[in-house]
């Protein structure tokens, strides 16, 4: 068995499908567990079912820990931030770059992103046995894997996930851009077309994107029709993170029209973020604070319980000023899964996630819309049934996690493919 670098394994894998059985992978998240990061729980649990074995690296831990110790127990990440006191930081500086080459060590310290490439170094060298290769979520940490490649300080395949913010924010100019990233990683993962042409409008290499819509676990979401009358109170539920993107402010207004119609309405909202209190505000000055409940970031089981309990499903998504857009919307696998009728927006990556007119109503990307949306999927309710049908449907013929990592296997075994057979991945050599 040989090894380069860090240990690429180049010998000894056991070829499993599209897979390879006995893979170790490094998998580079900033924090876990994160309660709105579900697909990367399970696509972590996907792969480890098929016998892979993986190593979550974390910038920092989360304050969301205590309420996910289960995870936190399950996969037991490695943070490689802060490291405190000073004098451990300083040693274990010292630790990683002895016995690099002159040219590395200055390129590394000379680098602004060193505060978080040399503690990422050390974490790496310091796994036994090697990792095969290197999959980073989201954009930032792509480009701190990127660099290491670039540098030759790993010179394992890399693979770089690329969800939403960090193609969108960077696409829009309120982000900077990625120096490394485009170049030096191998493979770049995309979950629609409208991420693709995203990635490719910040100069990411067309061959090596690969679209590899997020799935999830059917299982775990019961499916049930949803019966309602124009007399009974109404169930109306959002599942995102309280922040501009998300548009729960027009959300609020929509329900606001309901209740001026003499509609029952309880308007459950599931996250939490920095627009708690703007929302909260507006609630009350638009006379419905009695109708909306504010719960919170929650554990999955909880929102399962929620999607069960509801009759709508809303996701009125927008594009924030810092030009924050839906990559692909994954709560909507979920309230599809369900059986939940859906209203959302034609917006980012959302309709190529739902069925338009048949399992959702996606409308344009404005207040009126949304309004107007939110009264005809009300009139429409002897169709719930049917919408809920499609949806689950859908769901399961495209967006499972079983055809999620069947087709990350896939992408990982054309390069550990390569690899084995001497292909030469970017390493900055001078």
């Amino acid at each position: 068995m040989r090894t380069v670098g860090f240990g690429l394994v180049e010998e000894g894998l056991e070829s499993r499908g599209n897979g390879l059985k006995g893979l170790s992978i490094a998998v580079l998240v900033n924090q876990f567990p994160v309660l709105s990061e579900t697909f990367v729980v399970d696509q972590l649990r996907g792969l480890r079912q098929r016998g892979y074995t993986l190593g979550v690296l974390r910038r920092q831990d989360t304050p969301e820990m205590r309420q996910l110790d289960e995870l936190e127990n399950e996969f037991r990440p490695l943070t490689w931030q802060p490291v405190q006191p000073r004098w451990r930081r300083w040693l274990r500086n010292a630790r990683v770059m002895t016995g690099m080459p002159l040219a590395q060590v200055w390129a590394l310290l000379a680098d602004d992103l060193r505060g978080d490439l040399v503690p990422l170094s050390a974490v790496l060298q310091g796994r036994s046995p090697a990792y095969n290769l290197c999959h980073a979520h989201f954009g930032p940490q792509g480009e701190l894997l990127a660099r290491l490649r670039l540098l030759g300080l790993i010179r394992q395949p890399l693979v770089v996930s690329l969800h939403g913010y960090d193609v969108t924010r960077v696409a829009a100019g309120q982000a900077p851009g990625y120096r490394y990233l485009c170049t030096g990683a191998d493979r770049i993962i995309v979950t629609t077309e409208f991420m693709r042409n995203k990635a490719l409008s910040l100069g990411c290499i067309a061959d090596r994107i690969r679209k590899v819509p997020v799935g999830i676990d059917t299982a775990m979401f019961d499916w049930a029709p949803r019966m309602w009358s124009p007399n009974a109170p109404l169930e109306v539920l959002s599942v995102a993170r309280l922040v501009p993107q998300k548009g729960l402010d027009r959300g609020l207004r929509a329900v606001a029209g309901l209740v001026g119609r003499g509609v029952s309405v309880r308007y459950t909202i599931v996250g939490s973020g920095p627009c708690h209190g703007e929302l909260l505000a507006l609630a009350r000055s638009l006379g419905i604070a009695h109708c909306v409940v504010f719960a919170g970031g929650q554990p999955r089981e909880d929102v399962r319980r929620q999607l069960a309990a509801s009759h709508v499903f809303l996701f009125p998504c927008t594009v924030s000023e810092l030009g924050d857009e839906e990559g692909q919307g994954i709560v909507l696998l979920e309230a599809q899964a369900c059986g939940l009728p859906i209203l959302t927006t034609r917006h980012g990556g959302i309709p190529e996630t739902v069925l338009d007119g048949v399992s959702a109503m996606v409308v344009p990307d404005a207040q009126d819309a949304l309004d107007r949306g939110l009264v005809e999927l009300l009139d429409d309710y002897p169709r719930w049934p049917d919408m809920g049908r499609a949806g689950r449907a859908h769901v399961e013929r495209h967006f499972t996690v079983e055809k999620h990592v069947d087709a990350l296997e896939a992408v990982y075994g054309e390069l550990l493919d390569g690899a084995a057979s001497g292909a030469v991945f970017p390493v900055l050599t001078t």
